[in-house]
């Protein structure tokens, strides 16, 4: 339950928080993300999840913020028409697709 709706908190955010990122549980949390976004270290979520969408057209499930080894990245979910859940990942500075890969999960 907890997790259903953190994914609706993170749609809503999708669309209507474009200066912020929204993260899930062990990632940044809004505030955090909006700060990064603020000081220029990231791009906004909204530009990131529209990079997503583009690439792989469907229904956007969840929305991450993370540090990686090499900075920020933006994790993405998306779930395809054919139902296959697509995992996306982005340099979150430079908006650069990292990975895309279909979730196993």
């Amino acid at each position: 339950m907890k997790k259903a709706l953190l994914f609706a908190w993170v749609l809503v955010g999708a669309f209507c928080l474009p200066l912020s990122a929204v993260a899930h549980s062990g990632e940044f949390g809004h505030g955090e993300a909006k700060k990064l976004v603020e000081k220029g270290e990231i791009l906004p979520m909204k530009v990131i999840a529209e990079k997503a969408e583009k690439l792989k057209s469907g229904k956007l499930l969840e929305v991450g913020l993370r540090r990686g080894k090499g900075g920020y990245v933006y994790k993405i979910e998306i779930l395809d028409a054919k139902g296959v859940v697509w995992e996306l990942q982005f340099n979150a500075k430079t908006g650069e697709l990292v990975e895309m890969e279909q979730d196993e999960d």
